[in-house]
């Protein structure tokens, strides 16, 4: 029987960003397939490539060419993809954009700069919350 492995999807414009989350996701005790976006086109680019979809989905608001917003619209108009448990990482502070992230199914929502502990306590308690049957690294 093949292991039950997280696949993560990961959305950010930010080079340091996108190395820092693989990094810190590594040192959870799960085995992990890390996805890994610029911005809300190549996301759904890399959606549309993969033959299974991710388990959980990260990402910034303020991207170029799509943002975190028009990214989750974009998924509101895929059944399949509404299910797919979010969290919004962002520098934003504008009460608007949370508002909007949240009625558009996010789950949590953290606030930049990286705080490795917080992301680990995030995707692991969406992991449980959502019963992911995963095995450990």
């Amino acid at each position: 029987m093949k292991e039950k492995r997280v696949k993560v999807l990961f959305i950010d414009d930010e080079f340091l960003e996108r190395i820092k989350f693989s990094e810190t996701v590594k040192l959870l005790d799960i085995k992990i397939d890390l996805m890994l976006a610029e911005n809300g086109w190549d996301a759904i680019a890399l959606l549309g490539k993969s033959s299974t979809f991710p388990d959980i989905i990260v990402h910034d608001i303020n991207m170029p060419d799509m943002n975190g917003i028009e990214f989750l619209k974009k998924l509101q108009s895929v059944e399949a993809y509404r299910r797919i448990p979010k969290i919004t990482f962002t520098s934003s502070k504008k009460a608007s954009d949370i508002h909007e992230c949240l009625e558009l199914g996010v789950n949590s929502i953290l606030q930049k700069p990286l705080d490795p502990e917080k992301y680990q306590e995030t995707i692991l308690l969406l992991i449980k919350y959502w019963n992911l049957n995963i095995n450990r690294a």
